[in-house]
């Protein structure tokens, strides 16, 4: 929940009336409302927005992208979140620089990572790998 102030509400609701200035002065009150918000997972240990996407046989689907944010290692539970703002969850089986297996991929990195549990139509370019 977040508390926002809301000074011209009444102000706006005078003008919508046809009240004069004098009369808004007069009634200008400062209202305080609560608004209810989504409350939305944070996630901020590691983040990588989806550039491709393939598909290695017997091995997986892989997903590449610059990592923007934190730090990801092999065997990390990962959640992909969607353009439409659902999330599914995957395991990091491999990370690939230029051709090199890493063990963490940090920020600024150009990676592919290997995903296990998520076939190719289940991600696209756009969506964000978040830890």
């Amino acid at each position: 929940m977040k508390l926002i102030k809301l000074f011209t509400i009444a102000t706006c609701c005078f003008l919508l009336a046809g009240c004069g200035k004098e009369e808004v002065k007069d009634n200008n009150v400062e209202v305080n409302t609560e608004v209810e918000t989504e409350s939305e997972v944070v996630y901020d240990d590691f983040e990588m927005v989806i550039e491709d996407v393939f598909t290695i046989t017997g091995r997986g689907t892989v997903v590449t992208g610059k990592v923007s944010l934190g730090e990801v290692k092999n065997g990390d539970v990962v959640h992909i979140k969607k353009q439409d703002g659902t999330y599914m969850e995957a395991e990091i089986t491999g990370i690939e620089m230029f051709r090199k297996m890493l063990d963490v991929a940090v920020e600024g990195d150009n990676v592919g990572i290997l995903l296990k549990g998520i076939e190719k139509t289940d991600v696209e370019r756009g969506d964000v790998l978040v830890k």
